[in-house]
């Protein structure tokens, strides 16, 4: 073989094996940046799946909240409704059972009792929790937490009470009876009287009609 032939063979090798190198080279970097846009995807869809799994969680909160909400007031609703006069004591014995029963404002007043001489909450000579005014003579009975709702059911709902407002139900209350925030709480009764809550939506109905 002559020598220009020989030598110019060679060169075509080198220049092969030259190209063979490059893409030798060039190989792991195309495969290098898949993997680096596949583990972007992974994290991406990573992301995505937190989000949508802290959302389904904060869903599920929320219908929870929503639900016990719902069924305290249905607890409240059926305890208005099953309210029965007959479950108020009658008796100084039956008070001072009920007085008895352990909540926060009974526990406060007790405590007021024994650690403040000026106060206007005493125990009478059978032990019954009364207010004593000093304007007036009368003590009034200390009515327990349980059983507001129901005083306020003889001097609100009964029928010689006649659905009358606040104003008049806080007063025949506050003659007898006496427990922390007697105004409020009637008030918000009153408020809540399906009955009243029906006569007063068909007074305005009826307010724009005339006779001919």
């Amino acid at each position: 073989m002559p020598p220009q032939q020989s030598s110019t063979k060679i060169s075509k090798q080198s220049h092969e094996t030259a190209n063979n190198k490059i893409a030798d080279t060039k190989a792991p970097r195309v495969s290098k940046a898949s993997d680096t846009a596949a583990a972007k995807q992974t994290k991406h869809d990573q992301k995505k799946q937190n989000k949508e799994h802290a959302k389904k969680l904060e869903d599920e909160r929320l219908a929870l909240t929503i639900k016990a909400r719902l069924n305290n007031q249905q607890d409240t609703a059926k305890r208005a409704i099953s309210y029965n006069p007959l479950d108020r004591p009658t008796t100084e014995a039956e008070w001072i059972k009920a007085q008895a029963l352990d909540s926060k404002m009974m526990r406060r007043l007790r405590k007021e009792v024994i650690e403040d001489s000026k106060s206007k909450i005493s125990l009478n000579k059978v032990g019954l929790m009364v207010y004593v005014d000093p304007n007036k003579s009368v003590a009034r009975i200390v009515v327990p937490e349980h059983l507001q709702a129901i005083v306020c059911y003889m001097h609100h709902n009964m029928d010689l009470t006649a659905h009358q407002g606040a104003k008049r139900a806080i007063a025949a209350i506050a003659r007898c009876y006496y427990w922390p925030g007697i105004p409020t709480f009637v008030r918000n009764y009153v408020k809540s009287c399906s009955f009243c809550t029906r006569r007063k939506a068909s007074r305005k109905e009826n307010a724009g009609m005339s006779i001919a």
